[in-house]
């Protein structure tokens, strides 16, 4: 998962059965990209945005005789510009500095070891929460929504920006942060696959956005305002916390919206705040009522005061 908002959620697939070999490119196809389902609408036609929040919730729902295996989540430093395979598609697995077995294809251990902050979780009835934090202060990117395709291609063994890793102020990830990555291992099938199991998988992205025309977009612009002691008790709490958490299934929430829609901070309402509380979960584990509260307005509070016009997606 990378911090922008045309990069989003990047499947990594087995190369083949038991090989322990994962890919996000091939030589016939580049990666899929599954960003937020309404960045078309972040503006009339070009914004300036950052990512202020994303995390992931994966839940087991294949049968109970295969269930097995592990959750691994960390964050991937993204030091590179991706490189190009011999079809010329730019690899996002790239990006960390990995040595590729094969053109494209990556040891799933070595990917492992390179996560920071790495958390694990059995994979079981209940729901496994990661969350992505920033490597340093997010600056402002380049998006140009559903205008143009973003750049996914590289020269055959060459590094090059693209939207996976490119230069601050960029039209893509800037280097120097962190991708948000989920690792599934020890999954086990009836007949080899290296298709695996079903899970049910929701991705979750917040973005700040500063449009090109407020008044040719949907949603409410409004000013945010910058809080220091808020940030500073929000930092000092991610400092202290896992990445990822495994939370029971009977306190998951569900959206009654089925697509992601646009709010002002000011007008989220209780039961928003309260699922941005579920998505940090484990950052409350340890904390009684009141820490947890002033830990949530915190949250709150970085949300708000990270930029001068404040656009949040739910």
């Amino acid at each position: 998962m990378f911090p922008h908002c045309e990069a989003g959620l990047v499947p990594l697939y087995e190369e083949l059965p038991n090989s322990g070999r994962l890919q996000a490119v091939t030589t016939t196809s580049e990666s899929e990209r599954f960003p937020p389902t309404n960045v078309g609408s972040y503006a009339a036609l070009v914004a300036q945005t950052r990512t202020t929040a994303m995390g992931i919730r994966v839940t087991y729902t294949g049968t109970e005789l295969n269930r097995s295996g592990k959750y691994y989540a960390g964050l991937l430093p993204i030091t590179e510009y991706a490189r190009g395979n011999f079809a010329s598609h730019a690899d996002p697995l790239s990006v960390a500095g990995l040595n590729p077995v094969s053109e494209f294809n990556y040891d799933i251990g070595a990917i492992k070891n390179q996560l920071i902050h790495l958390t694990e979780g059995r994979i079981g009835s209940d729901a496994f929460h990661a969350v992505w934090r920033p490597a340093q202060s997010m600056r402002y990117s380049y998006a140009q929504g559903n205008q143009s395709v973003p750049t996914t291609v590289a020269d055959a063994n060459t590094r090059s920006p693209s939207i996976f890793s490119t230069d601050s102020g960029g039209r893509g990830v800037e280097r120097g942060q962190y991708a948000l990555v989920v690792l599934i291992i020890g999954d086990t099938t009836s007949t080899a696959s290296n298709s695996g199991n079903v899970y049910s998988v929701q991705f979750v992205q917040h973005n700040e956005v500063i449009p090109d025309n407020s008044i040719a977009v949907t949603y409410e612009v409004e000013p945010s305002r910058y809080d220091v002691n808020a940030l500073m008790h929000t930092v000092n709490l991610m400092a202290t916390t896992r990445v990822a958490t495994t939370l029971p299934g009977t306190t998951e929430r569900t959206s009654a919206q089925a697509e992601s829609a646009f709010m002002s901070l000011s007008s989220m309402s209780a039961s928003a705040r309260d699922a941005i509380a579920h998505l940090a979960g484990n950052a409350f584990a340890f904390a009684g009522n009141r820490l947890a509260n002033g830990a949530m307005g915190a949250v709150v509070g970085q949300l708000r005061g990270m930029g001068n016009r404040m656009a949040i997606q739910w």
